[in-house]
C-alpha cells in the first residue's frame, strides 16, 4: 500500500479511479516527496472526492434507515427485522438498503446520488398536490382531499390558500353535480355522496347544511333502502354507514343487522378484501359510539369474522392483492388495532414501499395512491371523526359544535310525498296463549319496504314488538317476540300472516306489503 507523508494511506488508492495512470503517477511522486503547487491541489481534490464517493452513500443509508424508522414507527408502532419480520429496536443497514432501492431506480455502484428520497407518505402527498389541476381539483377531488387531510390535518388551513380553493372546487363540483339531477340528492349515487360527506367532515364542512342540502340525510334515505339496482353492493354500503358515523351521527342498529346479514360464512363480503375493509372501516367507528350492549355485541361479532378474514387474505409477501386493495387492507387492519406482528404489518409496507414510482405514485390509477396514502401516513378513514379542525373559513360561528350534535337522519315518517309514494301497514301482534299478549301499530313507509324493516321500526317505537330472528339460510326467521319464544316441545311457533286467514309463504327479509295491508304475526300451534 501506498502512503502520502507521515504514513497515511492515500483515499484514493483504496478505490477504483476510472483516471488509473494519473492517480498512480501523483502517488509515486507523493511517496518521493515531489510536491509541487498542483500536485497539492489535484491531491486535495481526488481526496475530497473519493471521501464524498465512500460517505455519502454512508450518510444515505443512515437517512434511508431514519425514514425507515419513522414510517414502520408511525404505522406499526415498532422497526421492522426484514429477515425475521418480527420487531426490533434499530433498523439494519440492509434495511435501509432496501428502501433505498424501492425510493428510486437501482444506481451503479460508482455512481454518487444526487439526493435523498424522502419519506413514502410525502413523496405521495406531493405527486397527488402536483396532479392538482388548473381549477384546483383533481380527477376524484373529495377523495384527494380526504387523503390530504388524513395524512396531514393541517393541511387545510387559513395560511395556505391553494387549500382553501381545493376544499371550495370540491364545493363547486358537488353543487354541480346536485343541480344537474334537478336538485334531488336520491339521484346522487350513495357512494360518490359518502367520498364528499367524508372529505367535507375531514375540513369542517356541515355536511348536514351543504348549501341546504342534508347530505347525511340523504344518505341514511338511501341506506334504508338497500339493496336497490343502483345501489347494492357492502363496499358502498359501508362507505354510507362510515360517512354518517364520520360526521357523528349515530349509527342505526338497523344497519348494524345489514352489515351482519350481508356478511357471508367466511366472515367476508362479495368483491372480497376491498368490501370487507371498508366494512372493517364502518364498524370500528360505530364500535365507539354509545350504543346498546346487544348492538356493540353484534358488532364485535361482525367485526372479528370480518378481521380474521382479511387476515386470512394476506399473501406471503405481506400484500393482500395489489397495491389497492393493500392501501385500504392496511387501513382496515390499523383501524382493527392489531398488534402488528398479528397482520405482518413491516411486510406490508415493505411491499408497497417497494412499489412506490420515482414520482411518488402507486399503481397505474389516480385512486391507488389516493387510498395508499393514508395507509402510509398510520390513518384510516375511520378516523375522519378525530381530526382535530383548526380553521373553516366558511362555516358559520353557530355551526362551530356541529360534529358534537344529534342528527336529524332520516325517519320513513315524514317522508316528502312529491319524493317518493308512501304506504300504511298495520303490523299486530297475538297469542293464541297468551291473553295480555295483543297489539297493533301503523307504520308508514315508502313503498317497496321490506316487513324487516317495518319490524324494525315497529320495536324502535314500541317495546312489545321486540323480536329475535336467528339468520339461516333461508333468511331471517322470527323465533320470539315481546316476552314469547317459541316452543317446540309445545309445537308453538310464530306465523306471519296477511289478515286473519292467508298465510303468507315469503320470509321477513323478501315479503314486501302493499298500502293498506294489515300483517299479522300470530303465536299458535302446529299440529
Amino acid at each position: 500500500m501506498n502512503c502520502g507523508p507521515g504514513g497515511k494511506p492515500e483515499l484514493h488508492e483504496r478505490l477504483p479511479n476510472t483516471r488509473e495512470t494519473e492517480s498512480r503517477s501523483r502517488s509515486e511522486r507523493s511517496v518521493a516527496g515531489d510536491f509541487s503547487g498542483k500536485d497539492r491541489n489535484h491531491h486535495r481534490r481526488d481526496t475530497a472526492r473519493m471521501a464524498a464517493r465512500i460517505l455519502l452513500p454512508v450518510l444515505l443509508v443512515l437517512c434511508l434507515g431514519a425514514v425507515a424508522t419513522g414510517l414502520y414507527e408511525r404505522v406499526c408502532g415498532t422497526d421492522p427485522d426484514f429477515t425475521t419480520g418480527k420487531a426490533t429496536t434499530t433498523t439494519t443497514g440492509e434495511t435501509a438498503q432496501q428502501l433505498l432501492s424501492d425510493a428510486q431506480p437501482r444506481k451503479q455502484d460508482n455512481e454518487i446520488p444526487q439526493q435523498i428520497p424522502p419519506d413514502p407518505s410525502k413523496r405521495a402527498a406531493r405527486w397527488l398536490i402536483m396532479m392538482r389541476n388548473a381549477a384546483y381539483g383533481w380527477a376524484d377531488t373529495p377523495n384527494a382531499i380526504l387523503a390530504l387531510q388524513l395524512a396531514n390535518d393541517t393541511w387545510f388551513n387559513k395560511q395556505d390558500l391553494s387549500s382553501q380553493l381545493s376544499v371550495k372546487q370540491m364545493q363547486i363540483e358537488l353543487l354541480s353535480k346536485i343541480a344537474r339531477r334537478g336538485f334531488h340528492l336520491k339521484d346522487v349515487p350513495t357512494g360518490e355522496l359518502s367520498h364528499y360527506v367524508l372529505a367535507l367532515t375531514a375540513t369542517c364542512q356541515n355536511p348536514r347544511n351543504f348549501y341546504g342540502h342534508n347530505l347525511l340525510e340523504a344518505i341514511d334515505r338511501a341506506l334504508f333502502h338497500f339493496p336497490t339496482a343502483e345501489f347494492n353492493n357492502f363496499y358502498q354500503f359501508s362507505q354510507g354507514v362510515l360517512a354518517i358515523c364520520g360526521a357523528g351521527a349515530p349509527v342505526k342498529p338497523r344497519l348494524i343487522k345489514d352489515l351482519a346479514k350481508g356478511q357471508q360464512a367466511d366472515g367476508g363480503y362479495p368483491f372480497g378484501v376491498d368490501a370487507t375493509a371498508m366494512s372493517i372501516l364502518a364498524l370500528s367507528c360505530a364500535e365507539k359510539q354509545r350504543i346498546h350492549k346487544h348492538d356493540k355485541d353484534e358488532i364485535k361479532r361482525v367485526f372479528g369474522k370480518a378481521v380474521n378474514y382479511l387476515r386470512i387474505q394476506q399473501r406471503p409477501d405481506g400484500s393482500f392483492g395489489n397495491q389497492h386493495n393493500t392501501g385500504l387492507a392496511v387501513q382496515a387492519m390499523i383501524a382493527a388495532n392489531l398488534e402488528p406482528a398479528t397482520w405482518r404489518c413491516p411486510d406490508a409496507l415493505t411491499t408497497l414501499t417497494r412499489t412506490q414510482h420515482q414520482d411518488g405514485s402507486f399503481g397505474q390509477f389516480f385512486q391507488t395512491t389516493v387510498q395508499v396514502l393514508p395507509a402510509l401516513a398510520g390513518k384510516t378513514y375511520a378516523d375522519v371523526n378525530r381530526i382535530m379542525c383548526e380553521m373553516a373559513p366558511i362555516m358559520d360561528e353557530d355551526e362551530e359544535s356541529f360534529l358534537m350534535t344529534e342528527y336529524d337522519l332520516y325517519d320513513p315518517e315524514e317522508e316528502p310525498n312529491h319524493y317518493v309514494s308512501n304506504m300504511t301497514v298495520q303490523y299486530t301482534i297475538h297469542s293464541d296463549f297468551h291473553p295480555n299478549v295483543s297489539a297493533s301499530i301503523e307504520i308508514t313507509v315508502p313503498s317497496n319496504t321490506s316487513f324487516i324493516d317495518i319490524m324494525d321500526l315497529a320495536a324502535e317505537r314500541d317495546e312489545r314488538f321486540r323480536y329475535e330472528a336467528p339468520d339461516t339460510k333461508w333468511g331471517h326467521y322470527v323465533s320470539a317476540i315481546g316476552e314469547v319464544t317459541e316452543d317446540h316441545n309445545e309445537k308453538r311457533y310464530w306465523t306471519i300472516m296477511l289478515d286473519p286467514d292467508i298465510s303468507i309463504d315469503e320470509g321477513i327479509d323478501h315479503f314486501i306489503p302493499d298500502d293498506g295491508d294489515h300483517v299479522i304475526f300470530r303465536y299458535r300451534k302446529y299440529d
